[in-house]
């Protein structure tokens, strides 16, 4: 089981390095948006990994559309 964590816990921002700014207005579904997500997640450190979407987090199958009963 996970420790809780409360907010004296967390501390500010670390090395924080404010590249750019997207506000409501200034998206515009086309390519531009496809860039954006993509240098967005390459700050992330996100990589592309395709997940299976039958199996359940801890890698249980799911069969018929019904979650495996918990243990």
């Amino acid at each position: 089981r996970r420790p809780r964590i409360d907010r004296s816990m967390i501390g500010e921002p670390m090395n924080f390095q404010h590249t750019g700014h997207i506000g409501s207005g200034e998206v515009q579904v086309s390519v531009d948006l496809n860039d954006v997500t993509y240098r967005m997640k390459s700050k992330g450190g996100y990589q592309d990994h395709s997940v299976d979407s039958r199996l359940t987090p801890n890698g249980t199958e799911i069969k018929e559309g019904k979650l495996p009963q918990e243990q």
